[in-house]
């Protein structure tokens, strides 16, 4: 770490670089998950496939910023991979991956607004089962692109201190 800390780069190309190969390693993963859904088990995908990859990449990076986050202000390894486990579980709970969003409470749906999994599944549901485009769905994108700014703002002010 100390021979890529001296290195003439900025923190922002070191963020890109550690999130270039692993996007692309999940948008792989993405589209294969997609594929054997559509024609193995025969899932009608509606929408506009286009759409549904940007949003997809748009998804990916908020949690890829989410884990750079964790990385920055994590001290060890073991600190990062507890943090994720936590982060990980609490947002697919309050995300409305497991119960609904509406049958929540107020504060716990509040909550789960810090997670970007709360804006993708109704743009993911949206797109492959109903069909439908970006009009209906500007909220959770606006949204989840607001999330990925300020992720990676966070990320990298954290970083920058890290170093000091």
């Amino acid at each position: 770490m100390e021979q890529i800390l001296v290195t003439p780069i900025r923190s922002a190309e070191f963020m890109l670089g550690k999130m270039l190969p692993t996007a692309t390693i999940a948008l792989v993963n993405l589209l294969t998950i997609l594929a054997i859904g559509v024609f193995w088990f025969d899932v009608p995908f509606q929408g506009n496939f286009w759409l549904f990859l940007w949003l997809a990449l748009l998804y990916v990076l908020s949690g890829l910023g989410l884990g750079l986050l964790v990385s920055a202000v994590s001290q060890n390894q073991r600190q990062a991979l507890q943090l994720v486990g936590v982060t990980t579980m609490i947002g697919v709970m309050l995300g409305g991956f497991l119960f609904p969003l509406y049958s929540m409470p107020r504060l716990l749906r509040f909550a789960g607004n810090l997670f970007p999994l709360t804006y993708f599944i109704p743009i993911s549901r949206g797109i492959i089962t109903k069909g439908v485009g970006i009009s209906l769905l500007w909220e959770q994108v606006a949204a989840l692109a607001i999330y990925v700014v300020v992720i990676l703002v966070l990320t990298a002010r954290a970083f920058k201190s890290g170093l000091d």
